[in-house]
């Protein structure tokens, strides 16, 4: 159909008095077209009815997918997700949409949102199996059935060059959460040649010009598994690497999927959904690499080869029980039922006992400082739980807090496995 401008052409030409082969010359149509026109002048006035063009996120109300855009907080990727999972449950076959035809469609469809701007991450280049990167997030989350958000403490690591991530829910940030964290990422998914990490108190007690002054336990952590510690530079988030920009992906992109599902109603099932979260959709993230997309999955089972794996029979010696207790009236901690003195000046005080399966124990206070080591008798291991009254009462004795020299070799020791 000839639009309206060149069918006034052909009218005007006509009452103009040309003939038909003067109007083919002028407007190159074909004679049976100009016919056509001229006889039936109205045929060109009338307005085409195009037929609107459907589009699969149409199948969803207005309302559903505004309050997506909110609870996602605008988060393309996000939507997408869970507009997969809603199809699911409204048994929508055959639905499949990408997170750049989400953006069309609310572009055109309710411009009034505002966008979430993509956000630049600056290149941190490193080798394959050289770094991990380690930190700790908070975030508030709702879960179902409460009226008041909880707020959340979160362990999150990144294989530097692959991408790989670790995420884990923790009761705190604590020294335990960090150990225990540390300890379960380096078990999974192997150890790297060195860990980067941020200047926490519970990994780093200084960091001057002259130097950096690891945490004893966090240096003792890292030894038997032959890995660095190395930390950023104070106040330059820049120096962190990648895992600066991990803690707002996740933030913005699990926790706001899953606060968009609106089904989770406990920890346990937060953590459930993050291991999901980690393999669907971080690991197949793409990335630049060697002149081509590559996913996160992919670049880590290239990575798998330069990382060292702890043997699974040697993976229970890595493995440490974390208990806290306040130290007795007579100077004694007691681990599995056995009592053990760690001096009166300590006496009324919170302590932290790392204990591995073979027994060895290491007693630390809040501040990460080593105290004593000593060893659980292995019937003690076998019988007891961890936090048991004491069955078993040490004669008291007064101990002085050894030298720093002196817990490098006792701790040296102690996590040998």
């Amino acid at each position: 159909m000839l639009d309206h401008q060149k069918v006034q052409q052909i009218l005007r030409l006509r009452n103009e008095g040309l003939s038909l082969r003067q109007i083919q010359s002028a407007t190159h149509c074909s004679l049976e077209t100009i016919r056509r026109y001229i006889n039936n002048p109205q045929r060109g006035l009338q307005e085409r009815s195009v037929k609107p063009r459907s589009c699969k996120m149409d199948r969803f109300e207005q309302d559903v997918l505004i309050d997506l855009f909110h609870k996602s907080k605008g988060n393309f990727v996000v939507i997408a997700r869970c507009l997969h999972h809603l199809a699911r449950l409204r048994k929508i076959e055959s639905f499949k949409i990408d997170a750049s035809s989400v953006r069309r469609y609310y572009q055109s469809h309710f411009p009034d949102l505002s966008v979430v701007k993509p956000t630049e991450i600056n290149p941190f280049d490193v080798e394959p199996g050289q770094q991990v990167q380690i930190d700790f997030v908070e975030a508030l989350f709702q879960f179902v059935g409460q009226d008041q958000p909880t707020r959340l403490y979160i362990f999150e690591a990144i294989y530097a060059w692959s991408r790989k991530r670790y995420v884990r829910l923790c009761p705190d940030s604590q020294q335990s959460s960090w150990y225990l964290s540390i300890l379960d990422c380096l078990l999974k998914n192997g150890c790297p040649r060195t860990i980067l990490c941020d200047n926490d108190k519970s990994l780093v007690i200084s960091h001057t010009r002259s130097g950096v002054r690891f945490n004893p336990g966090f240096t003792w952590l890292c030894k038997p598994f032959g890995i660095v510690p190395v930390a950023c530079k104070p106040r330059r988030a820049k120096t962190k690497g990648r895992i600066e920009r991990t803690g707002g992906y996740i933030k913005q992109n699990a926790l706001a999927e899953a606060n968009a599902i609106g089904n989770i109603e406990n920890l346990e099932q937060l953590q459930h959904f993050l291991d999901k979260w980690v393999i669907e959709v971080s690991d197949q993230r793409k990335y630049w690499v060697n002149n081509r997309h590559q996913t996160a999955e992919s670049l880590y089972e290239q990575e798998k080869s330069l990382l060292h794996f702890v043997p699974e029979d040697q993976q229970a010696q890595a493995i440490v029980n974390v208990g806290s207790q306040i130290v007795s009236d007579r100077g004694t901690v007691t681990v599995y039922g056995w009592s053990k003195s760690i001096g009166y000046r300590h006496k009324g005080r919170t302590v932290c006992c790392y204990v591995r399966p073979n027994g060895s124990c290491m007693v630390m206070d809040i501040q990460g400082r080593p105290i004593i080591s000593f060893c659980v008798p292995a019937a003690y291991m076998q019988n007891f739980d961890l936090n048991a009254r004491p069955a078993h009462k040490e004669p008291r004795e007064s101990t002085a807090l050894p030298t720093e020299d002196r817990y490098l070799n006792e701790l040296s020791q102690f996590l040998e496995f």
